[in-house]
């Protein structure tokens, strides 16, 4: 073989490896940014923009700076753990980058002593990141700035940084996105919050639990409410409802319910009674299409010999509470599950009166328990439900409420996103004893 053919194929073959390799590093990116759809978590959106940072231009480690957060910038790429704790704001190159310039240093060897002084990034193996590349994030005014960086001098080749430049205007629109995101999931937190009671109450007696499960990432709130609130009688009640849809409106349809029969409480109204009123209430002020189901629960408890406990229930299109004897028995509560809220100003409510001896429970629950759905789209279901609190006889509220929710869990596929409320009614077993000692 001719020299001068050796050489061309050394050099096809170099040009096929770079191909690869290229090709490698663009199919790297397209996965980051695939994957960094905007969250809440800014933090880890940032790691998500450091990574492809580092991935387009070949560089060992991206470091993402955002105005607000100087002293503690996040860091990605494949030598993301060999640097350190930095700040910012001791890094001459990024200056620029943060008021909109681009800054390459080919080599911090080339700097004067001076500037190099607040240049210089060491790993903590001991190597000195040579090659420093600042880029500002988006265009005119930049949300923050991109330093890349090499253990090579002049690792970065003008296509590369060139490449580096335009994946800031795309990964800008990213970080604008993820911060309202973030705003909008803590703005939905503080709503969620006015649906639930901060701390459920102290009844002497009756152990209580409550679990809440909100949809999806946690942007948007949900429909489900619960409360638990006395009357001044003395007696209290448990509300559970689901208003329909999600985000504000749901929110305040919710707010509505919970709060209609907060304020009927204190006139000791039967259950029944204060569902009727909820039912003309969200007539008056929900919105064409928007509707609420609830299921309402006024319980007394009576200290004879055994203890028991009195409830009479009101169900306005909610699915009917569960019942668990401490023997192990579960079953509905109710057949009459009433018609939703918000239909039709004469809405028929479902009544059930019950009592629950020491050690039984009464169980309330928001439809996403039994309609959450497997990978095949078979629902969790009544029967799967009644059997799993057959099997958690004998616990505690708690353990019972975090028993179902579990199995629910285990259940549901990852893409089923509905919301999920569960509220446990327990009378305490030494209630018994209690009322004994009384009598």
């Amino acid at each position: 073989m001719e020299p001068d053919q050796a050489d061309l194929g050394g050099l096809e073959r170099s040009r096929a490896l770079a191909a690869i390799a290229e090709r490698d590093r663009l199919e790297r990116v397209l996965s980051l940014l695939a994957s960094g759809a905007p969250s809440a978590d800014l933090d880890e959106l940032a790691r998500t923009v450091a990574a492809a940072t580092a991935a387009i231009a070949g560089a060992r480690l991206a470091c993402v700076v955002l105005p607000e957060r100087l002293t503690r910038p996040v860091v990605g790429g494949p030598d993301a753990e060999w640097l350190g704790d930095i700040d910012a704001t001791r890094l001459a190159v990024l200056a620029p980058a943060l008021d909109g310039q681009l800054v390459h240093v080919a080599d911090t060897a080339d700097l004067d002593p001076a500037a190099a002084a607040h240049q210089r990034l060491v790993t903590l193996d001991g190597r000195e990141l040579r090659s420093l590349l600042a880029l500002p994030i988006g265009e005119g005014t930049p949300i923050g700035a991109v330093l890349i960086a090499h253990h090579r001098a002049r690792a970065f080749s003008p296509r590369q940084v060139a490449l580096a430049k335009g994946l800031m205007r795309h990964l800008a629109q990213l970080l604008v996105m993820g911060d309202a995101v973030a705003e909008q999931t803590r703005i939905a937190t503080a709503l969620q919050q006015t649906l639930l009671p901060p701390v459920l109450p102290a009844i002497p007696g009756v152990d209580l639990a409550a679990r809440y499960r909100p949809s999806g990432s946690g942007n948007l709130v949900g429909g489900d409410f619960y409360d638990i609130f006395f009357d001044p009688a003395g007696e209290w009640y448990v509300l559970l409802g689901d208003s329909s849809g999600i985000g504000p409106e749901a929110a305040g349809l919710a707010g509505i319910a919970r709060y209609t029969a907060r304020a009927l409480a204190d006139q000791s109204p039967s259950p029944t009674e204060v569902l009727d009123q909820m039912n003309l209430a969200v007539l008056r002020a929900a919105s064409e299409g928007r509707f609420c189901t609830a299921v309402l629960a006024r319980c007394g408890l009576e200290l004879a010999h055994p203890a028991r406990l009195r409830v009479e229930l009101g169900s306005a299109g909610h699915p009917p509470a569960w019942v668990l004897r401490s023997s192990g028995e579960a079953a509905p509560a109710t057949s009459a599950t009433g018609t939703i809220l918000g239909i039709m100003a004469d809405a028929p409510v479902g009544e059930a009166n019950l009592e629950l001896g020491a050690g039984d429970a009464l169980v309330f629950y928001t439809d996403g328990i039994i309609e959450a759905r497997d990978g095949r789209g078979e629902p969790f279901g009544e029967a799967r439900a009644l059997a799993t609190l057959a099997g958690a006889a004998g616990r505690s509220a708690e353990g019972i409420a975090r028993r179902l929710e579990r199995a629910v869990l285990d259940h549901r596929a990852p893409q089923d996103r509905d919301d999920m409320a569960i509220v446990v009614v327990r009378l305490r077993a030494e209630a018994r004893e209690a009322g004994a000692s009384r009598r």
